[in-house]
């Protein structure tokens, strides 16, 4: 674990905002708080964030997401200002400075921009400042959208590269089957390698909030792992334990870079 000196921390919109999709200040807090404790620790943190169109639900006092595009893109657009702001001041609360990276899937297509990507990421590192990276949901079509911030955090292990990408959701790791589904369900606490056995663990489902599942969290780690990083998926409840894992405490499912 001492090998770990880069790390990719995603957090999803359940574990940023409350039942009504508002964003809530004290989870942000909570995360930046362990962040500053993994910079004491002297690691790079890259922050990969969901939240904006629930933000920008919680500033119009919207109650569901609507169905149009246009509409969940203006969303995007009212709350991404809202999410940053509040993360600059927290930040600034612990002495750390932030800032923002908004990408799109053609980003990770053309080799020009993502070495552009890269040294704009390390010219960050140097100034110790924290990335805030998220897609750029205001502009994306279905065509150059990502799709989820799982899928975007791990596109960005090896352009780092990262040592560790932290999954931070709604469930607490990858279980044997669907623990909605079955009471005698069990959490997985280490992946050496994806095989048909985990692949066949995999009952997909979504969050209100949040757009990926189970599914997306496997794919992740699969890239994440080929690319010689370790992968952690934890609930957003344990946040306070997010410090830990640079230490190699056991929280959620360990995917082992190969």
């Amino acid at each position: 674990m001492e090998k770990i000196e880069r790390i990719i921390i995603k957090v999803g919109s359940s574990s940023l905002c409350n039942h009504n999709g508002v964003l809530d200040l004290e989870k942000v807090l909570l995360l930046v708080q362990q962040i500053a404790l993994l910079k004491k620790k002297n690691k790079q943190v890259l922050l990969v964030t969901s939240g904006a169109i629930a933000a920008g639900m919680g500033v119009v006092k919207l109650s569901e997401k609507p169905e149009e595009v246009e509409k969940k893109q203006a969303l995007a657009a009212i709350g991404q200002t809202h999410l940053m702001h509040h993360y600059e001041v927290i930040f600034n609360m612990f002495k750390l400075n932030c800032a923002q990276i908004l990408l799109n899937h053609d980003d990770f297509k053309e080799g020009e921009r993502l070495e552009h990507l890269r040294q704009t990421l390390h010219a960050l590192f140097e100034m110790e400042v924290i990335p805030i990276i998220n897609e750029n949901d205001a502009l994306a079509v279905e065509e150059i959208k990502v799709g989820d911030n799982d899928t975007l955090a791990s596109l960005l292990v090896p352009i780092m590269p990262a040592d560790l990408l932290i999954l931070i959701s709604d469930i607490d790791g990858l279980y044997d089957k669907n623990p909605n589904l079955h009471a005698d369900a069990k959490l997985v606490s280490t992946v050496e390698h994806i095989d048909e056995e985990i692949l066949q663990m995999i009952e997909d489902k979504q969050t209100a909030l949040g757009t990926g599942g189970m599914a997306t969290k496997i794919n992740a780690a699969r890239y994440a792992t080929a690319n010689h990083c370790h992968m952690v998926i934890m609930n957003g409840q344990e946040i306070h334990r997010l410090h830990e894992l640079a230490d190699g405490v056991c929280v959620g499912t360990w995917f082992k870079g190969e």
